[in-house]
């Protein structure tokens, strides 16, 4: 980056290639951080509801579903059930990607 620059009077001033690799640079940014918030929301859209779906699936209550996933509760039904819904969403996931 120092080989873009001038130097006059101790003011710095940037050569135009280095500000419209910086543009460019900050679009790519905006526009990669836009793809990452999308693809954010629907993996959060995808995981909602988990829970109760399996805790339906199996006829328990959705906040035993919770304790067993974060392994405050055994139960080795359950947590297959759960392995296999988050497997349904990645699958979905990756005809996204």
């Amino acid at each position: 980056m120092a080989g873009n620059l001038v130097r006059t009077s101790n003011v710095e001033i940037c050569s135009r290639k280095s500000v419209t690799d910086t543009m460019l640079a900050h679009l790519m940014t905006k526009q990669s951080k836009q793809l990452v918030d999308e693809a954010l929301l629907r993996a959060h859209r995808a995981h909602t509801g988990v829970y109760v779906r399996v805790a339906r699936q199996l006829g328990v209550d959705p906040s035993y579903v919770s304790r067993v996933a974060r392994g405050q509760r055994k139960s080795q039904k359950t947590m297959r059930a759960i392995i296999a819904e988050l497997a349904k969403i990645r699958k979905s996931e990756a005809r996204w990607n």
